[in-house]
Formats: structure tokens, C-alpha cells, sequence
């Protein structure tokens, strides 16, 4: 009997180690993967790989474990439900609101804290850029203009965990622009100001909460400000325009927690209800692609944007006033791109934490 015993619990242990495989193929096994990469390919030993075989299907294994996704999103929700834990890329902030605190990435929590602060040589690498630049299209006849939009983290403060504090006073931020004006004839543009009144027009929040960047609304925002230096106005948010949502979704910092599933549904998209654009517009959908716009009816200047990922929202509200408007990302942006295209208006926008990319 006992060892009847024995054998039905090796038995048990048996399929319990191996029932995950063949219950894999039968529901369906997913190659998708929440760390926003490819899956590691089934390597085929060969007299070239034979040193690195073995780590390459090591990396291939883990990769195609059953059930990988549901362990690792079992394993976040555990941490952050029931440990308050989130991980070093991202900070559990109030009422479900996440932050983003990659240090490699701009280090936004050291901008938002003031411990990372710009020096004066790279304040004057900054200048002599921007100098640079500002030099060339006057010289055309035209403008440049630095646009900052701000960190998410500096414009719902309220919600960033206790342990911060508030937003620091002197931050990278106010001390370039003090530093610009002092020293340049640069335009600068930075519509801090501008989403703190948006915030007491509207009730939806200006940035996604589960996500690094404004949204629709926040960017109208910022882009009223923009064109207003421009000499364009836009009908007036909250009651020109209106909010409407169109659908919810989670971003980029829930995906980053591997709990995309969780928070499904926590950030709503929006359109506004007023403004509507009549302006043609060219790209081929892709990732970080040049967009276009052209409205023959529309203000006759032609406007250059280098941009970060903060300009994709801005894009319909621009492209809809002038002649012709061009997007670009800052790491496909060349000068001779801006000669051929030969702009009146030149724009530089940068998010808050990317102004060291500006040297």
C-alpha cells in the first residue's frame, strides 16, 4: 500500500511537471511578449555556434516557457497589490497614477527631486545650439522656437508618492530659461503655466495615467500656447472645445509593470468635440515616421517640428494652420532635412526630461 502510495504521488509530480506543455499547445501558445521585444528564436546547433548554443537556447527557453506572460503578470500583480512594490522603471504614484523613473531615460524623478542638475557647460552647450539655430533662420527671414512640455510627474504632482515631496522650485527647467534669456535671443515656450490653468478648465486629466505622455487634451493645451506665440489662436478648451472619450486602453508604464491587463481600461482617449481639422495629411502609419500636413487655405507660413514622442498628439492640432507643416523626429532631424524643406517657422520640442539631448 505504501508503495502504491509512492508510486501515484511520483506519478502525480510527473504530470505536473510536464501537463503545462501539452495544455500550452492546446489553448494556444502566444508569441507576443510584454517587454516590447522579440521573442529569442529556437537556435539550430551548428559547427558556428556550437560555443553559444547553449546560451542561446537557454534564452530561447525562457522566452517560450508556458505560461511565461501569466507568471511574470501574476508576479507583478502580487508585488504591486499586495506589497505596494512597483519596480525601478516605474513608481506607484496615488489614486493608481504611475511615473516613470528609467534614470537612463531622461531621469525624470531627478528633475522632478532637483538632484540631477544641468551644469553650465551643458546650459552653454545647450545656448549655442539653440543660438545656432535661431542664427540660421533669422538669417532666412524666419524664427526658431524651443518648446518644452513638461514632465507628467511636475504637472500631477498631488498624486506622486509622499516620500517626493514636491516638485523641486530651481529644476533644470527654470534655470535654463533664465538662463537662455539672459545670455540668448532665443524664444522659448514652456506651457507649464498653460496645463496648470487647463487642469481648472476641464475635469479629464491632461496626461494618461498609466502612460508617460499628455493626451489629446493636453496636448491642445500645449499647442494653444505654441501657436499663440505663433499668432494663431485656438477656440478655447473647455468651451470652444469639449472632451469626448472615444475609448480606454492602458499605456506604456502598465505594460512596463507587466499588468497591462490590470489596468485595462484605466486611461480613456479622447477627441475634441470643436475642432476639427482640414488639413491633408501624409505618413505611412509606421513607427516614428516624418509627417506631413498641407491646408492651401490655411496661415502661409511653413513650419518645421523637430520632435520627441510628446509632438505625435500635437501633430493634428499644427498641421491644421498653416500651408504646410512638417514633424519630424529628432533622431532622423538633419539641417539639410530643414534647407530642403526650407521653413518659416522652425520648432525644437522636447519633453522636459530629454533637455540634455539638446546640447
Amino acid at each position: 500500500m505504501k508503495k502504491a502510495k509512492q508510486i501515484m504521488f511520483i506519478l502525480l509530480f510527473v504530470c505536473g511537471i510536464c501537463l503545462p506543455v501539452p495544455l500550452w499547445k492546446v489553448m494556444g501558445a502566444s508569441a507576443e511578449s510584454s517587454d516590447n521585444r522579440a521573442l529569442a528564436e529556437k537556435p539550430v546547433f551548428s559547427v558556428r555556434n556550437y560555443e553559444r548554443f547553449s546560451s542561446e537556447y537557454e534564452d530561447y527557453f525562457s522566452d517560450h516557457l508556458p505560461f511565461r506572460e501569466q507568471l511574470i503578470e501574476t508576479g507583478a500583480m502580487t508585488d504591486f497589490l499586495l506589497f505596494k512594490n512597483s519596480s525601478d522603471r516605474v513608481i506607484a504614484g496615488k489614486d493608481s497614477w504611475l511615473f516613470y523613473s528609467v534614470k537612463y531615460d531622461g531621469d525624470p524623478m531627478a528633475d522632478y527631486t532637483g538632484s540631477n542638475p544641468l551644469s553650465d557647460v551643458e546650459m552653454e552647450a545647450i545656448a549655442c545650439s539653440c543660438e545656432e539655430m535661431d542664427a540660421y533662420m533669422k538669417e532666412r527671414g524666419g524664427e526658431f522656437i524651443l518648446f518644452i512640455a513638461p514632465n507628467k510627474e511636475r504637472v500631477y504632482s498631488e498624486y506622486m508618492p509622499d516620500r517626493y515631496g514636491p516638485p523641486a522650485e530651481n529644476d533644470n527647467v527654470t534655470r535654463l530659461i533664465k538662463y537662455l534669456k539672459k545670455r540668448t535671443d532665443v524664444k522659448v515656450v514652456y506651457c507649464l503655466d498653460e496645463l496648470t490653468a487647463a487642469k481648472e478648465k476641464v475635469t479629464e486629466p491632461l496626461y494618461y495615467k498609466t502612460d508617460t505622455h499628455w493626451n489629446q487634451i493636453g496636448a491642445y493645451a500645449g499647442c494653444s500656447l505654441l501657436l499663440r506665440e505663433l499668432g494663431v489662436t485656438l477656440p478655447e478648451l473647455g468651451s470652444g472645445v469639449q472632451p469626448v472619450v472615444t475609448g480606454q486602453d492602458s499605456g506604456d508604464l502598465a505594460r512596463l509593470l507587466h499588468l497591462s491587463a490590470y489596468f485595462a481600461g484605466a486611461d480613456n482617449e479622447y477627441k475634441l468635440d470643436g475642432f476639427e481639422s482640414k488639413a491633408e495629411k501624409f505618413d505611412d502609419g509606421g513607427y516614428r515616421t516624418e509627417v506631413r500636413f498641407v491646408r492651401e487655405d490655411g496661415d502661409p507660413r511653413r513650419v518645421y517640428i523637430c520632435r520627441d514622442s510628446f509632438g505625435d498628439a500635437m501633430t493634428d492640432y499644427v498641421g491644421n494652420c498653416f500651408k504646410e507643416t512638417k514633424f519630424v523626429y529628432r533622431q532622423n532631424f538633419t539641417m539639410e532635412d530643414v534647407e530642403d524643406f526650407a521653413p518659416d517657422v522652425l520648432v525644437m520640442e522636447v519633453v522636459e526630461r530629454y533637455l540634455r539631448a539638446l546640447q
